[in-house]
């Protein structure tokens, strides 16, 4: 039985990255829906909901390009990564870095 050619090294870091990015997309608006109506931490709901929106959009992009039959090359995953980071380093800036401290250490001076 013959087996299917191995993935290479770039395709599947894309591969991981995309999974890890669902995930991620998945999870930031219950944690942010969580600090927002549970805790009662005022967000800026619109922004955040655009920077996730935007990953997500990305992330669809991603999984076009996974099903493609060229291997993606090492900028390609340097660029994925990039905006991985660029899209949380937005999200820290717009929930103020620490949106649980202002919730639970909060002092009345």
């Amino acid at each position: 039985m013959p087996y299917a050619k191995a993935a290479s090294p770039s395709t599947a870091n894309l591969h991981r990255v995309f999974l890890l990015r669902t995930i991620a997309v998945t999870g930031q608006p219950a944690a942010v829906a969580f600090v927002a109506f549970y805790l009662d931490v005022r967000l800026p709901l619109a922004a955040i909901g655009t920077v996730i929106t935007a990953l997500a959009v990305f992330n669809l992009i991603t999984w076009l390009r996974v099903g493609r039959a060229s291997e993606p090359t090492h900028e390609e995953v340097l660029i994925q990564l990039l905006a991985d980071v660029a899209a949380l380093s937005g999200l820290l800036y717009l929930t103020g870095g620490r949106p649980i401290r202002s919730w639970c250490c909060s002092s009345s001076r």
